[in-house]
């Protein structure tokens, strides 16, 4: 894969994770994500999907059936949404 060495290359994916700090921002405003770092909470939430999708993508969860896997990933989204979530008062 192609290294980016600069912002101008990447201009899809730059948008795309400023987009997710957005509402990642307008989650913590509302009450729904604990207050923290945004460029922290944007990198793991980021770097949590391009893991699954990557791992998918490349065949590396042939220890799960299909259906097991999707009960895994909608899962495992709820721990880490769950993880970062503040309780509401």
């Amino acid at each position: 894969a192609k290294k980016i060495k600069e912002k101008e290359e990447w201009g899809a994916g730059l948008r795309s994770f400023e987009s997710l700090k957005e509402i990642i921002k307008e989650c913590m405003d509302a009450g729904y994500l604990a207050k923290t770092d945004l460029d922290v909470a944007a990198f793991a939430f980021w770097s949590f999907v391009h893991g699954i999708a990557s791992q998918v993508i490349r065949d590396r969860v042939i220890m799960f059936s299909r259906e097991r896997l999707n009960s895994i990933v909608e899962s495992s989204f709820d721990f880490m949404l769950n993880s970062m979530s503040k309780e509401r008062k």
